[in-house]
């Protein structure tokens, strides 16, 4: 199980400048500091694409939090480590609470 802190919703990781889509710097640094728990958890990186599961317990910060917004930029984070494509990663919200001073996620990687 690995405590990792809550990413940013896809509302906050994405931007439109000019017509086109980026990502904002919210994105980048939750992959980054993601990378960083992972790595200090002891996970290693996934060398052949096969099926991963992720479960997900979510602690959320309000009532009206929608837990499923933080899947896409948590897919990503996972990728980016791994290094292997999302396709490939089964994620299961297993459950959420709502705690205001200690919001995040844990995830198990099966």
């Amino acid at each position: 199980m690995i405590n990792l802190p809550l990413p940013p919703s896809k509302n906050k990781w994405l931007g439109i400048r000019n017509g086109r889509i980026f990502t904002t710097n919210a994105f980048k640094d939750y992959i980054r500091d993601c990378g960083l728990y992972l790595m200090a958890a002891g996970v290693k990186p996934i060398k052949e694409e096969r099926r991963v599961i992720i479960n997900i317990w979510v602690r959320k910060p309000r009532q009206n939090f929608d837990a499923h917004n933080v899947i896409p930029c948590l897919m990503d984070a996972l990728q980016d480590y791994l290094g292997i494509n999302d396709k490939w990663f089964l994620p299961r919200i297993m459950d959420f609470t709502i705690e205001p001073k200690n919001s995040g996620i844990t995830i198990e990687i099966i």
